[in-house]
């Protein structure tokens, strides 16, 4: 029989022109079922970020259409991208999640119930993408309004300061823990993507 094919999906970086999104998703609701790569695969391997690639839009339509892929499935990957009910999942299941409220909220309430600083950001994007640092009351109204150029939900979080850490699992084993030094404040979108902007140290 014919040996089965992986197709690799690439990845979308946030920030693309109007054109590129519309594009993507007229691939998406389109003309994705009648690729005959995709239709031939064995398994797609998705590696997208962002967007329609991790909203739980592309495996919806894979799930129509009878095409097994790696990664969650469409809920899973709809609730992780909306930070507000990832982050009510968390405090249901005892996890530790940082004070947030949902834009709209006046000076004061953030005052009241987060303090400063805060982070302010699209509740439905990644990579840091329209996300700004607060540290002050005059600032909030501008951070906002960057968010919303996102996203149609702005969450409104209390900053934690800390180190960046990450630790990889494979098949239910925790891998060895790196720490991300970006050059910048925060692990934002340019230390993230732009080469020699953030070290990664695996002890």
């Amino acid at each position: 029989s014919r040996p089965g094919r992986v197709v690799g999906a690439g990845r979308r970086r946030e920030g693309a022109s109007v054109d590129r999104e519309a594009l993507e998703h007229g691939l998406l609701l389109s003309g994705l079922a009648n690729l005959a790569a995709v239709r031939e695969a064995e398994v797609l391997f998705l590696a997208l970020h962002g967007g329609h690639g991790e909203d739980g839009t592309l495996q919806t339509i894979l799930d129509m259409i009878g095409v097994p892929y790696t990664g969650s499935g469409p809920i899973g990957s709809a609730m992780a991208m909306a930070k507000d009910i990832a982050k009510r999942l968390f405090q249901e299941a005892g996890i530790p999640t940082a004070k947030w409220l949902m834009a709209p909220a006046t000076v004061l309430e953030v005052e009241t119930r987060l303090g400063w600083p805060v982070v302010v950001k699209p509740s439905k994007q990644g990579s840091t993408v329209g996300l700004t640092v607060v540290r002050s009351p005059g600032d909030l109204a501008a951070a906002i309004n960057e968010a919303y150029r996102h996203d149609d939900e702005v969450m409104i979080e209390a900053f934690v300061p800390g180190r960046e850490l990450t630790v990889g699992i494979l098949d239910g084993v925790a891998l060895s823990v790196g720490e991300i030094i970006p050059r910048h404040e925060i692990f934002d979108y340019e230390c993230k993507y732009s080469p020699v902007m953030a070290e990664e140290f695996f002890p």
